[in-house]
């Protein structure tokens, strides 16, 4: 088996935003309306109807979720389909399911603008104008959920303009992902409530081999929650780690363009900490920005390949003979904190989002609470929080004014200490 990093967590914080990038949310789109269209954009409906099951990909992914109506799914080659009546007045919820932990917020953006086309085929119009009403990013345990929301002005072809507006939810649900769109004007809590009834209700089941560790943040831009980040650490047979991260970030650039942000990586560990090879790619509003490589060839010589910007790209890395793993970082965290007589620690490692073509020596120093500290890395510098297990479990950046912060909002499992 292939054993193909970012550091999780630190690499995290990087890979999210895009290490730099600044955005502003855009809030209440819907506020200095006509009252009688703002009343048609905040009808709710009281959630009524018998609590309906829903099986996909031959019982892989179930969930239960009142509606009106019996719930049927429907197989396509991409996934599976299905509508759920929540209560709204003409207009079910459209949902689609994949087999595979989609790029959430490509995925959001992309359901949405299915969501606007279905609206101008059925008015048979034109799209005039669109403003971001809220954008959401939660979570429900495990499950990281994004949420977006467009009012829309269109066009019909006699000249006559209407409102109308696109609600859209995505959820990461163990190997899967779930994603419901909703065109009918209002009922935005209640399409939420909705879907996050689904995704409470969710379970799966999978041959895959249990993680031993996974933890998820949310990623927030001043106070607002613009993203998440997922690891997971799984152990093979020889006792090496896979550690898988998946980071997503979603928020308005202005009040008519979303931007978006998605980053995949996963390294492999051995029980020391060291790394085996490793693999990173970017997706930036809906485009892949960069897909790396990381091994090492037969005389010991790291190398990079891939792609960045669209360009074959190809380096080797300083002669070194070790670079550590997520694995390390954990220790090395545990490491100073354990030691009365430390108030520093240090590793070496590769992180494609601060410099594809180096190795990057990463600093923690310990404040004299022992259960926070400094992170730095390269140019970007974080203050941490510590949990009593030695993983961190917060960190806060200034990007250009802007302050980043990474909350760790659930986890599950333990990681060994490195002896």
């Amino acid at each position: 088996m292939s054993k193909t990093a970012c550091i999780p967590v630190i690499a995290a914080a990087l890979c999210v935003l895009g290490f730099g990038s600044t955005g502003a949310v855009a809030q209440d789109g819907g506020s200095g309306l006509p009252e009688w269209l703002q009343k048609e954009l905040d009808r709710e409906v009281k959630r009524r109807g018998k609590s309906r099951s829903v099986e996909l990909f031959d019982g892989m992914l179930s969930s239960t979720v009142k509606a009106k109506e019996k719930i049927e799914s429907v197989a396509y080659d991409w996934g599976e389909g299905f509508l759920v009546n929540f209560g709204s007045k003409n207009t079910p919820a459209e949902c689609y399911a994949y087999d595979g932990d989609s790029n959430s917020a490509t995925l959001l953006s992309n359901i949405a603008e299915v969501g606007i086309q279905n609206v101008l085929e059925a008015n048979g119009a034109s799209l005039k104008s669109r403003t971001i009403q809220s954008v959401i990013v939660d979570h429900v345990g495990a499950q990281p959920i994004m949420a977006l929301e467009w009012f829309l002005i269109i066009e019909k072809a006699e000249g006559e303009q209407l409102a109308a507006q696109t609600k859209a939810a995505v959820a990461v649900i163990d190997k899967t992902s779930v994603a419901c769109i909703h065109t009918e004007m209002g009922y935005s809590k209640s399409f939420l409530q909705m879907f996050v009834e689904f995704v409470e209700n969710a379970s799966t089941s999978t041959d895959d081999i249990s993680p031993y560790y996974q933890e998820l943040y949310l990623v927030q831009l001043n106070d607002q929650a613009v993203g998440f980040a997922k690891m997971d650490y799984v152990r093979d047979e020889e006792g090496d780690s896979r550690i898988v991260s998946v980071e997503s970030s979603a928020f308005a650039a202005d009040r008519s363009t979303l931007s978006t942000s998605d980053g995949y990586s996963y390294e492999w560990s051995t029980p020391q900490g060291g790394l085996i090879n490793a693999y990173s790619a970017n997706v930036e509003n809906g485009e892949l920005t960069m897909q790396l490589d990381l091994s090492r060839d037969e005389n010991d010589i790291w190398g990079v390949k891939g792609n960045i910007q669209g360009k074959e790209y190809a380096t080797e890395l300083p002669d070194v003979s070790t670079i550590e793993s997520g694995l390390r970082q954990i220790q090395t965290v545990r490491d100073v904190i354990g030691d009365a007589e430390r108030t520093e620690g240090d590793l070496i490692a590769w992180i494609p989002d601060a410099d594809p073509a180096a190795l990057t020596r990463v600093t923690f120093n310990q404040d004299e609470d022992n259960m926070s500290g400094t992170l730095s890395l390269g140019p970007l510098v974080m203050k941490t929080k510590i949990a009593g297990d030695g993983t961190i479990s917060e960190m806060a950046s200034d990007l250009g004014g802007m302050t980043m912060t990474m909350t760790r909002v659930w986890s599950e499992g333990e990681v060994p200490p490195i002896e």
